[in-house]
């Protein structure tokens, strides 16, 4: 009985490393691929996204809506602190509500020193029932440090559920790291 428990973690052990080191091997290059091929902040998914003028604004009933501060971390030291490695980051919004659309009407990318970058967008857009729209900041930019943050506004024109909001961080170091950091609201805008 001994020796199955023991043959048991010994199997265990091995996939617990070996798995990971598959993925890498097997779908490392690809990752790095498509995260070389994208370059500087972009917007995806056109198709579901509109944009609408900014004083458009002024003429929607807000029934809903949020200020969200969505952690980032562009860059991050070893543990040893001599090695700091730089990832690329997507900024993902996802409407969930199934039946209305939700107008992001502002994006800002800070900083660890609270200074803002640029805006990611120009107009207001709107983003369909259950759509995505992702925006990447190249790893290449080293601008963000450890304690970059979006700054992420949306508006309803009714009751919607409330979007998901989250930072992807990816580097491919020797090793492949990722983080994925939620945002968190700051304030309710209330009608």
């Amino acid at each position: 009985m001994q020796k199955l428990f023991l043959y048991i973690q010994i199997i265990g052990a091995f996939l617990l490393v070996a798995i990971p080191l598959i993925f890498i091997f097997r779908f490392g290059n690809q990752i790095s691929n498509i995260s070389s091929s994208i370059k500087g902040i972009q917007s995806s998914h056109e198709q579901v996204i509109e944009t609408i003028k900014s004083d458009a604004l002024n003429d929607i009933q807000i029934m809903a809506g949020q200020e969200i501060y969505v952690p980032a971390y562009a860059s991050l030291k070893s543990y040893e602190g001599e090695k700091e490695f730089n990832f690329s980051v997507t900024l993902s919004i996802r409407n969930t509500d199934p039946g209305h659309s939700i107008i992001i009407s502002s994006i800002d990318f800070y900083n660890s020193e609270g200074a803002k970058f640029q805006p990611f967008i120009q107009e207001p857009l709107i983003i369909k029932p259950m759509a995505t729209n992702d925006f990447y900041l190249s790893k290449s930019e080293s601008f963000g440090g450890s304690g970059a943050n979006f700054y992420v506004e949306w508006v309803a024109d009714t009751l919607v559920n409330e979007p998901v909001i989250e930072a992807i961080m990816l580097g491919a170091a020797p090793h492949g790291y990722s983080i994925v950091s939620p945002g968190r609201v700051v304030k309710n805008i209330l009608p």
